[in-house]
């Protein structure tokens, strides 16, 4: 049995799944392909995508299950579906850096002042470090088998 399948993805449990997961891919690669970034930022913006193709899924379903489209067909279909996708972004120079201050003490906080903690490290490198995008992008994206 092959692992791959019709649509040259990893094989699912059913061709529904696999059909969903193909169309899922096709709208996710037109909603990167439009972002300055080309990935998935946040964990809201995972949900919010999850929900826009859960719901445009739902639309396409039943059309999907009881074609008697080829595989290439289908995803040509699905590249004919528009999802009007929110996009959100604030250009480069119109973000303000951001500033530690310690209020308590009154005073911005310097690079090579300790951690309040006290693990050793300096506050950026611990309690007062600044998340990536990487850090930020996880969670969860593609529902259970059971939704």
């Amino acid at each position: 049995m092959s692992v791959s399948n019709e649509f040259g993805m990893f094989r699912r449990d059913s061709f529904e799944e696999d059909a969903r997961h193909a169309y899922f891919g096709v709208q996710l690669s037109r909603y990167l392909a439009r972002k300055r970034t080309r990935r998935i930022a946040t964990p809201a913006e995972a949900d919010m995508l999850l929900q826009l193709l859960l719901e445009s899924w739902e639309e396409q379903r039943d059309r999907v299950i009881h074609s008697d489209a080829s595989p290439t067909e289908l995803l040509e279909a699905f590249g004919g579906v528009r999802i009007v996708f929110p996009y959100v972004e604030l250009p480069p120079d119109f973000r303000d850096p951001m500033i530690e201050v310690d209020f308590d003490r009154g005073e911005r906080v310097r690079p090579e002042r300790r951690c309040w903690c006290g693990s050793g490290l300096s506050h950026f490198r611990c309690h007062g470090r600044i998340p990536g995008a990487v850090e930020l992008g996880i969670g969860k994206f593609w529902p259970n088998n059971s939704q």
